[in-house]
């Protein structure tokens, strides 16, 4: 069950990614009604072979990042909870055989560090 709540971590990203491609597929915002025509917007400076390496290599960053970021999550997600329990913390200052609890033979030793 856990499992496929790390798979549903990456939902909202896609959620937002393709709602915000789908929303502006159908739009040319540099193109102002009436003002700027699509032909007149083009620039004819830019050719094929440059947005073509220009697309690719984000596309291979965006990519080479999605990887990073899911070799993380399961690097540091996958594995689960921790269900090891760790010893407990040992105060220096009390001597050394003693929990931050304290115990009841520390009472009346005086306190090493206090807020």
């Amino acid at each position: 069950a856990w499992r496929a709540g790390i798979l549903t971590l990456a939902f909202p990203v896609i959620a937002n990614s393709f709602g915000w491609i789908f929303t502006a597929m159908g739009r040319q915002p540099w193109a102002v009604t009436g003002l700027l025509r699509t032909v007149d917007a083009v620039s004819p400076n830019v050719s094929l072979t440059e947005q073509l390496v220009t697309l690719t290599g984000f596309s291979l960053l965006y990519i080479a990042l999605a990887v990073v970021e899911l070799r993380l999550l399961v690097k540091y997600a996958g594995g689960g909870p921790v269900t090891s329990e760790r010893p407990p913390l040992r105060d220096i200052t009390l001597g050394g055989d003693s929990t931050l609890e304290g115990s009841p033979r520390d009472a009346d030793k005086p306190l090493a560090f206090a807020y």
